[in-house]
């Protein structure tokens, strides 16, 4: 009987000495993939802060108000002197919006720019704070204006103006203006650009 019980209990010693190994492996392992899923973990985020950080259109502020992006600065320099809203024969409460511009080309590209129309299947737009939207009259069609190399040009877009706006519209929250000088195909975006009713622009 004592044999019998001396050989059991060195059978359970044994036992426990081989699974105590296998519970050190296994704990390795599981330390092994739980840096294994941090890891990717920290790569997901950085992934996802690498598309976030993306910025697809850099915004600069306007002395007018607002705030504007120019995808191509280094070609064309573009400043919005002022938007502005003008009464509409037909109508109290309703006008008519347009925007001058001062383009100056940096480089020698071409002899003239043209505004409006539709490019890259986009359309000239603007976009009050209540999600109205207007467009000029002929949206798939622009103006052209003639531009210099080295001099600073005004261009007042009565020609494109956004119809038919209510007069209550302070501020337009977005403005899309498609744009066309030599091989440039882009688009102007601005945002927040308030409108100056009644008032005449400077010469």
């Amino acid at each position: 009987m004592k044999k019998t019980t001396r050989i059991l209990w060195m059978m359970v010693m044994l036992l426990s000495f081989s699974i105590q190994p296998s519970n050190a492996q296994f704990g390795n392992i599981l330390k092994k993939a739980k840096k294994v899923l941090s890891g990717e973990t920290e790569n997901s985020s950085n992934q996802t802060q690498s598309t976030e950080g993306q910025v697809t259109a850099t915004f600069i502020p306007i002395a007018s108000g607002g705030s504007m992006s120019n995808p191509f600065a280094e070609d064309v320099n573009v400043e919005l002197l002022g938007c502005y809203g003008i009464d509409n024969p037909d109508s109290q409460n309703y006008g008519h919006v347009y925007l001058v511009l001062k383009v100056k080309l940096l480089k020698p590209i071409d002899n003239s720019i043209l505004l409006g129309g539709e490019v890259l299947n986009k359309k000239t737009c603007a976009i009050d704070q209540e999600g109205n939207i207007y467009y000029h009259d002929y949206p798939s069609v622009g103006e052209k204006y003639d531009v210099m190399e080295g001099v600073a040009v005004k261009i007042k877009m009565k020609d494109l103006a956004f119809l038919n706006v209510k007069k209550t519209t302070k501020i337009l929250q977005s403005i899309r203006l498609t744009t066309r000088v030599g091989s440039i195909r882009e688009s102007i975006e601005f945002r927040d650009v308030p409108i100056l009713w009644n008032v005449v622009p400077e010469e």
